[in-house]
């Protein structure tokens, strides 16, 4: 165990150096939700107090041995050709642990190509992210801990270059089924890329930090989320406080509010999210992600960006999930995932 924790410290370590200050990422697709509940709950990453293969995909540390046997495959539909494609699958080997193993397919759809004087080169279809990936999951301490981690192999293609990476999500639990509660602390996407075959500068891994707290009330049938997203970063705004502005018109110099800044920067981190539990096996989710509202909204028009809801329902030995995000007034994606243990088969 110490050999293990201080590979952990390592790898963190590593991941913080990686990741300061760096807004371009690689491999942009390990942001993408993998399964419908995620994405009605507004965030890649969560926690939960039951197992759900759904929610284990991304959080390594809710691998357990009551997933035995399930599988999943997911659908995210979002604006033109770009699609999402997720599966996973869960089994328990003796004496070696439970283990998850995962693919995801993003297609980013076709590209026209043209050349210097505008002649029609036709159509590339060269464009999408694969991750192949191992997840690992052990219960400690009478299943109160678990701890659990995920290696991923990548690869990139777009038509004329190619790069492929690897990466390590690194999980902790705090599980407390009496009281229906789920704490968990995700250091995401540590890694780096192998080689590339591409002319851009060097861009970085999409590492993050996050904390996620799922809450069910013992004698109501609701529950609620709060996951604190980028904790390796403060500053999402992109705002700095120390610059100064000058109108154009009046050419008055004014600086940004301190206060209101540190409110706005706060809020980017926030991401909140509800469960409501409508019949025996069915649950309304909903959610809402400040920061994606900032980003995506239109000032004229911001309507619902940065909300999210999905319902779930068990249709006999099924578990479907559907989930909707305003991303932007272009569209919204939808997500659908469908899981199931074989062995009730």
């Amino acid at each position: 165990m110490k050999r293990f924790w201080a590979y952990i410290c390592t790898l963190i370590l590593c991941g913080s150096l990686y990741s300061q200050g760096v807004p371009n990422t690689v491999f942009s697709s390990l942001r993408l939700d993998p399964s419908a509940r995620l994405a009605s709950l507004g965030t890649p990453f969560s926690t939960f107090h039951e197992p759900n293969i759904g929610v284990a995909v991304s959080n390594a540390s809710l691998i357990s041995p009551a997933l035995h046997n399930a599988a999943m495959l997911h659908y995210a539909n979002y604006f033109w050709a770009f699609s999402n494609v997720h599966a996973a699958y869960v089994r328990t080997l003796p004496r070696l642990g439970t283990f998850l193993a995962s693919i995801q397919h993003a297609n980013f759809g076709s590209v026209d190509g043209f050349d210097e004087f505008g002649n029609y080169l036709g159509r590339s279809n060269m464009f999408y992210d694969v991750a192949l990936n191992i997840g690992w999951g052990r219960e400690l301490v009478d299943s109160v801990f678990s701890i659990g981690a995920n290696f991923k192999y990548l690869f990139s293609r777009g038509e004329n270059f190619w790069q492929h990476g690897v990466a390590v999500d690194v999980s902790g639990s705090y599980i407390n089924h009496d009281r229906r509660l789920a704490v968990s602390l995700a250091f995401r996407n540590i890694g780096t890329v192998l080689k590339r075959e591409m002319i851009s500068d060097y861009e970085r891994m999409p590492f993050q930090i996050d904390l996620a707290l799922y809450q069910r009330a013992r004698n109501a049938p609701f529950a609620y989320t709060v996951v604190l997203s980028n904790l390796q970063r403060w500053n999402l705004s992109g705002v700095d406080l120390n610059e100064e502005t000058v109108d154009p018109v009046t050419g008055d110099i004014t600086t940004p509010n301190r206060l209101a800044a540190f409110a706005d920067n706060a809020m980017r981190h926030i991401i909140l999210g509800g469960e409501i539990f409508l019949f025996r096996n069915i649950t309304f989710r909903v959610s809402y992600n400040y920061h994606r509202r900032q980003e995506l909204r239109t000032e004229t028009r911001p309507g619902f960006v940065g909300f999210s809801w999905g319902i779930g329902a068990r249709i006999h030995r099924f578990q479907v999930d559907y989930a909707r995000s305003a991303y932007h007034l272009a569209g919204a994606p939808n997500f659908i995932s469908i899981s199931a243990n074989l062995n009730d088969f």
